[in-house]
């Protein structure tokens, strides 16, 4: 199974320093993926404009969102910052997208949390139309550039609601979770639409290694699950915290299917990628 780790874009204090290290040593492998994560009312650095800089001082590994709140942001924008990353990166993107959940980022955007579903469904369709080539209204102009990929990036759907999963057999290429679970639901979305083969699974799981990793992770899950109270020891409890825990892990998603796993991290240290590293060989 592949391993793709997160920048800790929303670990306090990071740098832009710490970003492009953390780029350039999971380009050397043996990284697949460098994902971001995606918050609106947070200090967290936009996911849109880190991945432009990553693709940057990048080479090899793929790029993803995991998973960016699409109903925030304006379609049109987004599918040709989207398709201008593809380029960049020589059609290295991958789009984890979701509805979102957080009250506080909605009411930031001035989006409606109550329609949001509705909306991520007009969205996910334009954004595909624009990728094809057909411009984004009716008579109007293309908005370029076209995608490296052809068709546009690969789309994996994140959500854990029946109706948020169901979008993976109509707009998506794979679906993407911590929660390997709701996997099965993907599948059955996928054979409901006719598709062929099976969705490609994307996993995540929380990790920090080293003397003081236990305190490291304390101090993220706390604060950035604080918009939900008491769900963050239930994430500190989940975090992986030795190189055998992610070994262990890494096979039991391997059993529910999963293609790739993303650890995401709960300090900006570099080092946190050279343990990881090699530990796993």
């Amino acid at each position: 199974m592949k391993i793709g780790v997160d920048l800790p874009t929303a670990v306090e204090g990071v740098t832009g320093e710490d970003i492009l290290d953390w780029a350039r040593f999971a380009d050397t492998g043996p990284f697949s993926s460098i994902a971001v994560l995606d918050r609106i009312a947070y200090d967290n650095l936009d996911p849109v404009a880190t991945l432009a800089a990553v693709a940057a001082v990048t080479n090899r590994v793929r790029l993803l969102t995991a998973v960016l709140m699409l109903p925030m942001r304006n379609a049109t924008l987004f599918a040709k910052q989207a398709a201008t990353i593809d380029v960049i990166s020589n059609g290295r993107l991958t789009l984890g997208l979701s509805v979102g959940v957080r009250e506080a980022d909605f009411a930031a955007t001035q989006v409606s949390l109550r329609t949001r579903g509705n909306l991520f469904d007009e969205q996910l369709a334009l954004v595909k139309r624009i990728w094809s080539g057909e411009p984004a209204v009716e008579g109007g102009e293309p908005v370029g550039p076209a995608p490296v990929q052809k068709g546009g990036p690969e789309v994996l759907i994140g959500g854990w609601s029946p109706r948020s999963v169901e979008r993976v057999g109509k707009w998506g290429d794979g679906y993407i979770s911590g929660n390997p679970d709701t996997y099965p639901m993907a599948l059955a979305s996928w054979k409901e639409y006719g598709r062929e083969g099976k969705p490609r699974f994307v996993a995540t799981v929380g990790f920090n290694l080293g003397p003081k990793a236990l305190e490291g992770v304390e101090r993220y899950q706390t604060r950035y699950w604080a918009y939900v109270p008491g769900s963050a020891q239930s994430r500190i409890d989940t975090t992986l915290m030795s190189v055998q825990a992610i070994k262990d892990h890494v096979r039991v998603m391997e059993d529910h299917g999963a293609d790739e796993l993303i650890l995401v991290p709960c300090e900006r240290g570099v080092e946190q990628m050279e343990r990881l590293a090699d530990g796993l060989g």
